[in-house]
């Protein structure tokens, strides 16, 4: 449906897309190897078809990774004819697995590394 924000256009963007590459092409300078983990949340995921709230976006659990922001553009179009939305989204396993990556930096004891988590949503929020 075109009033849906995940639907894209014919020219290929939609409004999620349009926010990814405006904080994505600013941020993944920052980043040497520009690996980037990415997440879908709030879908009914296959091949079980049960509700996740933290999926790799590649569908890759082992390795999330995408190269840059280009590769999370290209893990977004094709999960997301694969997968139902549902809702309402439940944002602490996304929030709780980002600290779980902090956490492990921080016992290497170096600044070298920091953390953006950007969470693109539009649709209602549940507690937990």
């Amino acid at each position: 449906r075109s009033s849906d924000l995940h639907f894209i256009s014919p020219n290929g963007i939609n409004e999620y897309l349009t926010a990814l590459w405006c904080v994505g092409n600013v941020i993944q300078d920052y980043d040497a190897d520009k690996q980037f983990p990415a997440f879908g949340f709030g879908a009914q995921v296959p091949p079980s078809w049960k509700v996740s709230h933290e999926f790799a976006l590649n569908f890759n659990t082992n390795n999330p990774y995408c190269l840059g922001v280009q590769g999370i553009v290209d893990a977004y179009r094709q999960a997301l004819p694969q997968v139902r939305l549902y809702g309402p989204t439940n944002f602490s396993p996304i929030i709780n697995h980002v600290a779980r990556f902090a956490v492990a930096a921080q016992q290497q004891k170096t600044a070298a590394q920091y953390f953006v988590l950007l969470i693109l949503t539009d649709g209602e929020i549940g507690r937990a």
